[in-house]
C-alpha cells in the first residue's frame, strides 16, 4: 500500500498507511502567537463497509521546537503504523462533536485585533529530495505558516505538497496570503521542513 514516513529529527515516528485509505494528510503548522513554534498533525480517512467512511488519526498535535526537522517520504509498504484512533463519520460521538462545534460557531465573535506576534521571524525551511525548495516566512500581516501533504486514493502514485502563509480570514484587513511552494512527490521522493524562529 502507499504510505508516508514521518520522522522528526531523524527518528521515524510513524509510517502512515491503512487498508482502504482514501486520504493521508500530515501537516506542519505554525501561528505567530502560539506558545510553541509549530506543531505536527497526522491524520487521514479510510473507507468502511457499506459505503461508510472514517477519520483516522496517528497524532492530533505534536509540538515542535525551534530547529526541529520534520521529514516525509512517500513510499510503498505494507509494514505501517496502526492509527491511534479510527472514528466513523456516522458514529454517535462524531455526530455529537460536529453538532457541538456548529453550535459554538453561532455565538462566536471574531477577535478583530491582530495577534500578538511572539515569533515575527517564524519560517519553514523546506527541502525537496535534499535540495533547497523554499523558505516560507510571514509577510506583512500574515499570522500562519502551513505545510500540508495530501495523498488521495484517486491519484495513488503521487503525493501533493503545499506550503503557504496567510492571515486571519475573520480580519479582512489582516488576511493576505502567499503561496510559497506547490509540488508533487513521486514514489520514494522526500520532503522536509525545518522550523526556524
Amino acid at each position: 500500500m502507499r504510505a508516508i514516513d514521518v520522522a522528526v529529527n531523524g527518528k521515524l515516528l510513524w509510517r502512515l498507511g491503512i487498508r482502504n485509505a482514501s486520504i493521508i494528510s500530515p501537516t506542519v503548522s505554525a501561528w505567530v502567537a502560539d506558545d510553541s513554534p509549530a506543531s505536527l498533525m497526522v491524520s487521514g480517512m479510510c473507507d468502511l463497509d457499506e459505503r461508510r467512511a472514517a477519520h483516522v488519526h496517528w497524532c492530533e498535535t505534536w509540538s515542535l521546537a525551534n530547529g526541529d526537522l520534520v521529514a516525509f517520504k512517500f513510499i510503498e509498504s505494507d509494514d505501517v503504523t496502526p492509527p491511534k484512533t479510527i472514528v466513523p463519520t456516522d458514529s454517535p460521538d462524531y455526530l455529537e462533536e460536529q453538532q457541538s462545534f456548529a453550535e459554538s460557531l453561532k455565538d462566536l465573535v471574531p477577535e478583530r485585533a491582530p495577534a500578538v506576534r511572539k515569533r515575527p521571524e517564524l519560517a519553514f525551511e523546506c527541502r525537496l529530495n535534499g535540495q533547497p525548495a523554499t523558505i516560507a516566512s510571514l509577510i506583512r500581516a500574515e499570522e500562519h505558516v502551513l505545510c500540508s501533504l495530501l495523498w488521495i486514493k484517486q491519484r495513488p502514485d503521487r503525493c501533493d505538497v503545499s506550503v503557504r502563509s496567510f492571515g486571519d480570514k475573520s480580519k479582512p484587513e489582516h488576511s493576505p496570503a502567499t503561496e510559497w511552494l506547490r509540488t508533487t512527490l513521486a514514489l520514494n521522493d522526500d520532503f522536509s521542513v525545518r522550523i526556524a524562529v
